[in-house]
C-alpha cells in the first residue's frame, strides 16, 4: 500500500529513545490507551533499553524464568502486555510499536492480515538494508515446536508471518487491540547471543551449551543478516523511510502529549512497576 491509497491523519513520529523497562512498557501501553479512548493520529515509536531486561509474555507463568538468576544478574524481570513467551531485551535490541486507530485503512479485524502487511512494511525496511528475508507462512508457523528446553523462550520458534532470514527468526512480533486502536510491535536484535537467554531459563535437565546450539541454530541478528553491524540511527532511518512512502506525511514530534505520559506514569506505578503484575501467573 503506498501514500497515495491513504486519505488519513500524517503519521505522527515519535523520537528515539531508551529508558527503564517499566518505563518503556508503560508508554506502549500509554499510547494504545489514548488512541483508543480519544481517537488520535496514527502512530509510530521506535525505542531502545538501556540493559538487560527480561520480560514474561501477558499470560506466561512467572516460573517459566529463573527469577533467582535474574536477581543474582541483577537484570530485571517484568511482564509486557503482549502474548507470547519470554524474551531478554537488552541495549542491542531495537524495538517498534506502530499504533493505528479504528477505521485505519492498514488496519482490520483480521490479526493475521495485519501482521502479515505489517511484517511486509518490516521487510521493505530491511531491504534498505541490504538484508533479503521472509515471513513464516500460516500453515509452517502452526506446525513450530520449540527444542526441548527451550519452550518459554519467544526466539526458540516462529509465530506467523514472523520475519526470518535463511530460515532464522530475525524479527519477532506482537499484536494489541482496544475497542478503537490496534498496536503492533515488533523487536529486533542489532547482536545477538544466545547465552544471554539461556542462563535465566528454568533448568530442564539439559546442559546450557546444548541449549545456546539450539537457540543459536534459531536466531540471527541484523549483524549477521547484513554481513556487518547496524547502527541503531541506520536501522530507524531505513523504518521511517518505508514509513513515509506508505503514509505519504510524517510529522515529527518532540514527546507524547500530557494525556499519553499522564496515563503512562500511572501504568508504571500500579502495573508494570507493581510486582503483584509480574507475578500474577
Amino acid at each position: 500500500m503506498t501514500a497515495s491509497s491513504l486519505t488519513t491523519a500524517p503519521l505522527r513520529l515519535l523520537p528515539f529513545g531508551r529508558q527503564a523497562a517499566a518505563r518503556q512498557l508503560a508508554l506502549s501501553e500509554a499510547v494504545l490507551d489514548e488512541i483508543g479512548r480519544n481517537g488520535g493520529p496514527p502512530t509510530l515509536r521506535l525505542y531502545g533499553w538501556p540493559g538487560s531486561t527480561m520480560l514474561l509474555g501477558a499470560g506466561q507463568p512467572a516460573s517459566a524464568v529463573d527469577r533467582e538468576a535474574c536477581d543474582r544478574l541483577g537484570i530485571p524481570f517484568l511482564r509486557r502486555m503482549s502474548g507470547g513467551t519470554a524474551v531478554l531485551h537488552d541495549e542491542h535490541t531495537i524495538s517498534l510499536q506502530l499504533t493505528l486507530p479504528a477505521g485505519h485503512p492498514l488496519v482490520s479485524d483480521d490479526i493475521h492480515r495485519n501482521f502479515r502487511w505489517f511484517s511486509e512494511f518490516l521487510m521493505a525496511a530491511l531491504e534498505r538494508l541490504g538484508i533479503e528475508a521472509s515471513w513464516m507462512p500460516l500453515d509452517r508457523a502452526r506446525a513450530e515446536q520449540a527444542p526441548p528446553g527451550l519452550e518459554g523462550a519467544c526466539y526458540s520458534t516462529l509465530a506467523p508471518y514472523e520475519i526470518a532470514v535463511a530460515g532464522r527468526k530475525l524479527i519477532g512480533h506482537g499484536q494489541m487491540r482496544r475497542v478503537r486502536a490496534t498496536a503492533l510491535q515488533s523487536m529486533v536484535y542489532g547482536v545477538f547471543d544466545p547465552s544471554q537467554t539461556v542462563r535465566l531459563l528454568r533448568d530442564d535437565g539439559r546442559s546450557e551449551q546444548e541449549l545456546e546450539h539450539d537457540l543459536a541454530e534459531r536466531v540471527t541478528d541484523l549483524r549477521s543478516a547484513a554481513g556487518r553491524d547496524i547502527a541503531t540511527d541506520e536501522y530507524v532511518d531505513a523504518v521511517v523511510g518505508v514509513a513515509e512512502s506508505i503514509f505519504g506525511r510524517v510529522e515529527r514530534v518532540e514527546s507524547l502529549t500530557t494525556a499519553e505520559l499522564e496515563r503512562a506514569d500511572e501504568l508504571e506505578r500500579t502495573k508494570y512497576g507493581n510486582p503483584e503484575w509480574t507475578f500474577r501467573r
